[in-house]
């Protein structure tokens, strides 16, 4: 989605948050502290490649609290991290693994990490957070909405049994399985603008890749999908994804920082200093709505809870990344064999900070991320416990 559709999205949006949040108990006044992870901006793609690593998971997360958090309340954190005297700000970096360049677990191999997240857990702060794949929702999302705008098609796969989020997660596979073809292919034809030349050459493309997927958990997935391109080849339908800005994928993340304003527009959001959401917060006139929250931005430097949140934004992208590069099995079975004691001490922390989370209240988590990433997330919850 542009930006420049987003005033009136968020109108529509702000609209149907505000009759739901009529029946939600749980709107009441909260503290909100935000931060990023992973924050590119924007996704778009030029001279053949992506600007930013093809995995990045954007993360806009931190902490709630019933009350207002004071600097002072943090005073026993930081002390037990022990940080080094020359650090005047907490980092994510102060707190996490460093990266081995094989796995994302290595970031979860800290014993700070380990303070960190059992103080979060003792104490009165919730996690809350929303995640957001861009290759996922700047490609692929894209691509099988393009689909799905022909109403026969739409009843095609609904009639079998399927729905959107089945063919996403198909075709989000067959992509990250050959993902340096398609970050050269889709450069070279200046997805997602194409004209009626190039979506021909599309979808030639992809039905070729398509019937050539080798794969048994998606047989079925593969050749319905293959049916459904071979419709619109038959029919000379070549419209998909034209007239679109060209190359740009997603032109801002805007639409995560309203979310929870609009949903507890009853709370407070700190937010850490970021321009160019401030701008697109007056676009939209934020400020006026009556179903936005009273928010603000900050310098991180002077708020703690925004260098908690930080931290926070870095734990939740680091494991979905997590999710992203490894496969079910693998997840689970180095969860059940439990070969290194303190990543799977951290990572049980972290998956009892997010139950804390979802039984407090399950909307304080988005997640924008395909149906295959959900299944190990849930996965991940479901079995960290019993190993």
């Amino acid at each position: 989605m542009k930006f420049k559709d987003y005033k009136d999205e968020y109108k529509k949006y702000a609209e149907f948050k505000f009759m739901v949040n009529k029946e939600w108990p749980i709107n009441t006044k909260h503290y909100f502290y935000y931060d990023e992870s992973d924050n590119i901006r924007n996704f778009n793609l030029k001279k053949g490649k992506f600007n930013d690593y093809y995995l990045s998971q954007f993360t806009l997360a931190g902490i709630m609290s019933l009350n207002k958090i004071e600097n002072k309340d943090f005073e026993n954190l930081f002390k037990n991290l022990n940080l080094q005297s020359n650090i005047k700000e907490l980092k994510a970096k102060n707190v996490l693994g460093k990266f081995d360049n094989k796995s994302y677990l290595s970031k979860f191999y800290s014993d700070r990490l380990r303070v960190f997240l059992e103080y979060l857990i003792d104490s009165n702060y919730y996690l809350h957070y929303a995640t957001m794949n861009v290759f996922y929702y700047g490609v692929v999302a894209d691509i099988v909405d393009s689909f799905l705008v022909y109403e026969d098609i739409f009843r095609y796969i609904t009639c079998l049994g399927y729905d959107p989020e089945d063919f996403k997660g198909f075709l989000y596979i067959l992509m990250i399985d050959d993902f340096k073809f398609w970050e050269n292919y889709l450069s070279g034809i200046n997805f997602p603008d194409l004209n009626e030349e190039t979506s021909k050459d599309f979808l030639n493309t992809l039905y070729y890749k398509v019937i050539r997927f080798n794969d048994d958990n998606y047989s079925n997935l593969r050749y319905i999908f293959s049916q459904i391109l071979d419709y619109f080849l038959e029919n000379n339908n070549y419209t998909l994804l034209t007239n679109l800005e060209e190359k740009v994928l997603i032109d801002s993340f805007a639409n995560l920082y309203f979310d929870k304003l609009v949903i507890y527009d009853k709370s407070f959001h700190i937010f850490d200093e970021e321009t160019e959401i401030e701008k697109k917060f007056k676009v939209v006139d934020v400020e006026h709505s009556s179903s936005g929250g009273t928010y603000k931005f900050v310098d991180s430097k002077d708020y703690r809870a925004i260098q908690v949140s930080d931290v926070c934004a870095s734990i939740v992208s680091n494991l979905y990344k997590y999710f992203a590069t490894t496969r079910i099995e693998e997840i689970k079975n180095y969860i059940l064999d439990n070969s290194n004691q303190l990543i799977i001490k951290n990572l049980k922390l972290v998956a009892n900070l997010i139950k804390k989370t979802i039984d407090y209240d399950q909307y304080l988590i988005l997640h924008m991320n395909n149906r295959v990433e959900l299944e190990k997330y849930k996965m991940f919850l479901d079995i960290i416990d019993y190993n």
